[in-house]
């Protein structure tokens, strides 16, 4: 598979992603709930664990999921930028 290819396909998955989570922040102010936002939710885990997407445990053990994932693939792009610039 060629370059422009692999860079159309991973620029529609990101494009999509945003869509879809600003659909999901429209239904959440819709509904007044924070739950279509809970990060559980979006990847469908609540699929295998019935009932994930609910309590405030499960909301502060998302938000802190999707930090550990945004802090994870922050350093590894540092990283990568500091080893390629020496």
């Amino acid at each position: 598979m060629n370059t422009q290819l692999k860079f159309a396909i991973g620029k529609l998955f990101m494009y999509s992603a945003f869509f879809h989570v600003g659909v999901l922040s429209i239904q959440a102010i819709d509904q007044q709930t924070l739950e279509p936002l809970n990060y559980f939710n979006i990847l469908d885990f609540d699929y295998f664990f019935p009932g994930l997407e609910y309590g405030a445990m499960n909301h502060f053990l998302s938000a802190v999921l999707a930090g550990l994932i945004l802090y994870y693939l922050y350093t590894k792009e540092v990283a990568k930028q500091k080893n390629s610039s020496e």
